[in-house]
């Protein structure tokens, strides 16, 4: 069962899995360039792979909840709104929008423990 710390958490991570992931694959792409470190590109790929399919599982996640909890995750963790352009983007107040969105963290939260 996860906390709610790890929960956001894993929210906050979504972002950084695809950077990490695009980064290996640039690397793959530099050493096949000068045909070196075959190994290593298989660690890279087998990274890659990995990073994508954690952020694949986190989507899925916020993919499977009701909306509003859906959209408000999205904006916020997924497309990197801050909050008070999300709260404009779903014409709520700043304040109604904190409460959806502690609502969806622990629905999210709900989700990953089934």
């Amino acid at each position: 069962m996860i906390t709610e710390k790890e929960a956001r958490n894993m929210l906050n991570s979504y972002k950084l899995l695809s950077l990490r992931a695009d980064l290996r694959y640039e690397k793959i792409s530099f050493y096949k360039k000068y045909n070196a470190a075959g190994e290593y590109c298989e660690v890279l790929a087998r990274q890659a792979k990995e990073l994508l399919a954690a952020r694949d599982n986190i989507n899925a996640v916020v993919d499977s909840l009701a909306e509003p909890y859906r959209t408000v995750l999205y904006l916020r963790f997924i497309e990197g709104h801050t909050v008070e352009k999300t709260a404009e983007i779903m014409f709520y107040s700043y304040r109604w929008l904190m409460r959806l969105q502690a609502t969806a963290i622990q629905e999210f939260r709900k989700a990953v423990n089934k």
